[in-house]
This record gives C-alpha cells, sequence and structure tokens, in this order.
C-alpha cells in the first residue's frame, strides 16, 4: 500500500469537448498505467465537501460516502465503477482492506488512494508494475488541487475550439431544461481556465496534445506521449478499451452515450468533423469564438473563417455581450441581458471570481 502512494500521478485535462474519455481509453490497457472510469474526483470532493464535514468521517463513513456519493452509477457505461452487487461487494472489501491499513492522514488524499487501489484489486490489475496513476478531471478548474496532495503531471487535450463549441451545444441540446445562456459561458469557461492553467504552470509537469494530430497519427503522437509519460510504447495504446474490452467511442451528433458499435472509419476526417461543426453553428457564433479565442487559437495553429479586423473584433465582442440569451418577455430578457454581459465581461476579466459569483461549475 506504501508503494502506491509513492507512484506519480497523471491528470487528463480539457479544454471542453475534446475526447478526454478517448484518450483515456487508449492507456486502459496498458500494464504500466493504472486508470479508473472517469472519476472528477476534485470536482465530486470539493461538492461534498459543502455539505459533509470531512473532520468527523470515520472509514465506515468514508466506504458510505465514496459507495453513495462518489462513484454513483452513471448512465455512461464506461464510467461505471463496479456492473452488479457482488462486484460492488467486492469493491467494498477491498476499500476497506485498503482505509484499515493505510496511515495516511490527508483524507482527500486517503479516500483517492484507496478507490484506485479497490479498482485495482478488483479487476486484478498487478500494482507491481504500475508506472503512473491516470485520473481524469472533468473540468479543468478543479486540476489545481492536485498538486497539493500529489506528485502530479498534467496531460491536456486540446480540439478546435468551433468543433468542442458545436460538439457541446449538440450535447446540451439533449437537455431542454439546461439553461440556454449558459451553454456559452460554460464552454468558454472551459477554454479559459485550461489555457490560464497551462500559462501559469510549469511547462514540464504539462503535456498539450492535439486530437486532430493524435487522429491523423496515432502511433507516432503515443510514442511520444508515452515517452512524457515514463512508460514503454506498447501496441496497447492504439487501441481504446474499457477494461480490456473494445470501447467504440462516443459523438454528440450520433446520440447522448457511447456507442455500441464501430463509427464510420472515416467520422474524424478532419473535413468530415469541420463539415459537421459548420452545419451546426452560425456564422456569428463562429465570429465570436475566433474573436473571443484568437490568442489560443493562434498558438495551437487553429487557423480562423474570419479577417480578424478591428470591425470584426468589436463584432464578435458585441455578439458576446448581448446574444445566447432565453427568448422571454421584453422586461426579463432586458435583465438577462444585463446579468449576461456583466457575467461575461467578469468571465473575460476574471474567470476564477466569474465562476464563483455565478456558480458555473
Amino acid at each position: 500500500m506504501n508503494q502506491l502512494e509513492k507512484i506519480p500521478i497523471i491528470v487528463i485535462g480539457t479544454f471542453g469537448h475534446c475526447a478526454s474519455d478517448w484518450l483515456g481509453s487508449l492507456l486502459d490497457s496498458h500494464k504500466e498505467v493504472l486508470i479508473t472510469p472517469g472519476l472528477a474526483y476534485f470536482r465530486t470532493i470539493n461538492t461534498l465537501k459543502k455539505k459533509i464535514n470531512f473532520k468527523n468521517l470515520d472509514n465506515k463513513k468514508i466506504i458510505d460516502m465514496i459507495l453513495g456519493k462518489i462513484l454513483i452509477k452513471s448512465a455512461w457505461k464506461s464510467y461505471n465503477f463496479f456492473s452488479n452487487k457482488k462486484d460492488k461487494n467486492k469493491f467494498k472489501n477491498f476499500l476497506k482492506s485498503y482505509l484499515d491499513n493505510s496511515n495516511e492522514k490527508i483524507l482527500e488524499k486517503k479516500i483517492f488512494l484507496a478507490i484506485n487501489y479497490a479498482y485495482a484489486k478488483k479487476n486484478k490489475i498487478n500494482l507491481n508494475k504500475i508506472k503512473i496513476i491516470v485520473t481524469h478531471e472533468h473540468t479543468p478548474w478543479n486540476c489545481k488541487y492536485y498538486t497539493q496532495y500529489f506528485n502530479t503531471k498534467y496531460l491536456f487535450i486540446i480540439r478546435d475550439p468551433r468543433a468542442t463549441f458545436a460538439g457541446s451545444f449538440k450535447q446540451f441540446d439533449q437537455y431542454p431544461t439546461f439553461p440556454e445562456s449558459y451553454k456559452m459561458d460554460i464552454v468558454l469557461s472551459f477554454w479559459l481556465t485550461a489555457h490560464n492553467f497551462i500559462l501559469k504552470n510549469n511547462p514540464k509537469k504539462i503535456y498539450v496534445i492535439k486530437n486532430e494530430k493524435i487522429n491523423q497519427k496515432l502511433k507516432p503522437e503515443l510514442i511520444k506521449l508515452s515517452r512524457w509519460l515514463g512508460i514503454q510504447f506498447h501496441h496497447s495504446l492504439l487501441k481504446p478499451t474499457i477494461l480490456g474490452q473494445k470501447w467504440h467511442g462516443d459523438s454528440s451528433y450520433l446520440g447522448k452515450f457511447e456507442s455500441n458499435k464501430p463509427l464510420p472509419s472515416d467520422y474524424y476526417k478532419q473535413i468530415n468533423v469541420k463539415r459537421r461543426w459548420k452545419n451546426y453553428l452560425d456564422k456569428k457564433t463562429i465570429l465570436t469564438i475566433e474573436v473571443i479565442l484568437k490568442n489560443v487559437m493562434k498558438k495551437y495553429n487553429y487557423i480562423p473563417e474570419n479577417d480578424l479586423n478591428f470591425f470584426n473584433i468589436i463584432k464578435g465582442y458585441t455578439n458576446l455581450f448581448l446574444s445566447y440569451n432565453k427568448k422571454s418577455s421584453l422586461i426579463r430578457s432586458f435583465l438577462e441581458k444585463i446579468k449576461n454581459t456583466f457575467r461575461r465581461i467578469m468571465m473575460l476579466v476574471n474567470h476564477d471570481i466569474a465562476r464563483k459569483i455565478f456558480d458555473i461549475n
């Protein structure tokens, strides 16, 4: 168990709808990698801390919290840690074994390691061969917490921002009650936070991999990545799996959850990806994305569709501040526009404060 506590942590971060689950699935079958389903650990922990006093948790309460509030059943099959009651009981026993024998005093660290230990033991993963623990943090603003507790490096996946906005909006469309005005805000928060996090942190601790490059040159990109991760390259890295079983991926254009059959072989060819986002996004939204994220797009070599001259830059910011509101009464619409304008200005000035004030999670 002490051995587990010394293994470096690799956090998969994302700029948004960039296929971070797919990236994780490529690491799944490697014998030197311990990777659980998408945990979003600190996103969950920080939410629970608002409701639960962590100072008064004994091992039984910790186990109940893990099984009842952290590893809750997901409609996404690849996000589930156990498939049935028997499987869950095995996991519970391994949790108890770790917690009873661990000397770790820091609760946030202890819970994280207990989950990874139980997952490895339940699935008969040889911990003696593990060189890195990989975890997926869904929101980039929770990535910073890992450094407080672990020896951490960050693997961020990026994608053409117009494709990420289109894919995210398409996914939000499947939830009719999702606030219309927050669609732009949430995706923009991902981009601003991820970009700022990368700029502020030690570049030796961060690796940014482009979705488009992996799709075009899978093997060369995974060879480079394996060197940075400190693992041996293996052909298992070229096949997406979940616990060794073939995973077919997902797409918000094809349905809400994972596909149960292979996607078309040319589905992620760039010409087809571009066709999808151009058909979904209107010209106003494309201009807005390109204006607000022009520096990020330039840094990662994404070519704008528009000429970003002075007039178009003003137009793009005007679109952001005065558009993307729900249809409502005249008075309510006016008040919403004032609120949305203020929120989006705050996001560009200080997105960390804006998320806290407006509860963007």
